[in-house]
């Protein structure tokens, strides 16, 4: 018989000895956060300097770094051993020393497909590689504890998987009546005073508390002038999709609470009103509650989900927007329709993302056919592959034959 050598491998390079230790300490706090348990000296951990290094590796590794804050410095000014070097003695100097403060964000506008604009914060590099250290600490803290059937903005999830669960809960569990929801500029009007309190049942140090703060309250630089920041997490930050998600978690546990964390003894006695069948699913701000019921139903989970967006968490639902539909006539969601049929449950393109869809084909071809330009067209046919990727794992036959003809005929 041979031997098999099952001593562990030791790193061979600084990168994997990092990440390895990264991976330790993420378990560990995965595993803290599975018991219950609060964290009271977080703050050990920021001010490590392999924390710094691993973050700032992260940070020069996205494309984002070529662009800079308001300090003007981006990927370019880091590109040497020694400046990287400098940077983390100096964020590890002010972490210890608690002198650390957040710069304002660089605002900038992009457009919206319906013609508005979304503004977005740039931070500067260094404050993206805080906001990456508080990353890698909180989301393993919070990934134990998140609700199930959230799925933006988190690790090894996607919109696809937020689809197939509507799905499932429509044509196998047999629901019924969908509540479509939409929140109004949700990320805008974030409480700041909330959400450090949602934090606080968690993360009992007081230390992780402050800096989180300063950087919701860092403000903004808009044409050279500083804006301030009282509500909101600024888009574009590292930290503020996960902070989003906590934050929206308690929506998530307030549906919850309604049936899914229901016993099955209680469940088995869904007749009084109290206890109607409904789960949620997220992505970021999207939402769906299926309720398998009637349509006043729905109705009262659509009423009292607003009155706890609006009491508990300072954040208003849009009743336009906000439907209660049958699933029959379907469910646009994520770029797709979930649809009931009579013997089957079907998952396509949605008519919103086709009429996209041939509005941005017909933008490319006008912008670079007539010129001739052979980058233009390659920029189309990754446009139309990345498009036929994000919908060929659904029933989307009929729709790639129409997206097919229109392109050719253009």
């Amino acid at each position: 018989m041979v031997a098999i050598d099952t001593t562990p491998t030791a790193p061979a390079t600084r990168e994997q000895s990092l990440r390895q230790w990264l991976k330790r300490t993420q378990e560990t706090l995965a595993y803290r956060s599975i018991q219950g348990r609060k964290f009271n000296r977080l703050f050990n951990l920021l001010r490590t300097k392999r924390l710094v290094e691993v973050a700032l590796d992260n940070v020069l590794a996205n494309t984002g770094a070529k662009t800079a804050g308001v300090d003007g410095v981006t990927r370019k000014e880091l590109a040497d051993a020694q400046s990287r070097t400098l940077l983390i003695e100096e964020i590890n100097r002010e972490l210890c020393s608690k002198t650390y403060q957040p710069r304002p964000v660089r605002r900038v506008y992009i457009p919206k497909s319906n013609g508005d604009q979304r503004p977005l914060g740039i931070p500067t590099i260094k404050d993206r590689v805080v906001q990456e250290m508080l990353r890698l600490i909180l989301e393993p803290i919070y990934e134990a504890r998140f609700y199930a059937h959230s799925y933006g903005f988190r690790p090894f999830r996607s919109a696809h998987h937020a689809a197939v669960r509507l799905k499932f809960l429509i044509g196998k569990q047999g629901y019924t009546v969908a509540v479509e929801g939409d929140i109004r500029k949700c990320f805008d009007r974030i409480h700041h005073d909330k959400l450090l309190d949602i934090l606080r049942k968690t993360i009992r140090d007081e230390r992780i508390i402050r800096i989180i703060r300063e950087m919701l309250t860092a403000g903004v630089m808009e044409d050279g002038a500083w804006q301030v920041t009282d509500e909101g997490t600024p888009q574009g930050g590292i930290v503020s999709p996960l902070l989003a998600n906590i934050y929206l978690n308690e929506l998530d546990q307030f549906v919850a609470a309604k049936w899914d964390r229901l016993s099955d003894w209680t469940k088995r006695r869904h007749g009084k009103p109290s206890a109607i069948p409904c789960y949620i699913v997220r992505y970021a701000d999207d939402f769906v509650i299926l309720v398998r019921g009637t349509l006043e139903q729905g109705e009262q989970i659509k009423a009292e989900v607003a009155a706890f967006l609006t009491q508990e968490l300072h954040l208003e639902v849009s009743t336009e927007k906000t439907l209660v539909t049958d699933v029959k006539q379907g469910i646009d969601f994520l770029g797709f329709t979930i649809r009931k049929y009579r013997s089957v449950t079907l998952i396509t393109p949605s008519r919103k993302a086709m009429e996209k869809f041939r509005a941005k084909v017909k933008e490319k071809v006008q912008q670079y056919f007539w010129q001739g330009d052979v980058e233009g067209i390659a920029h189309l046919n990754r446009f139309l592959l990345g498009w036929g990727m994000y919908y060929r794992r659904v029933s989307s036959a009929r729709q790639f034959r129409q997206a097919d003809h229109y392109s050719i005929t253009r």
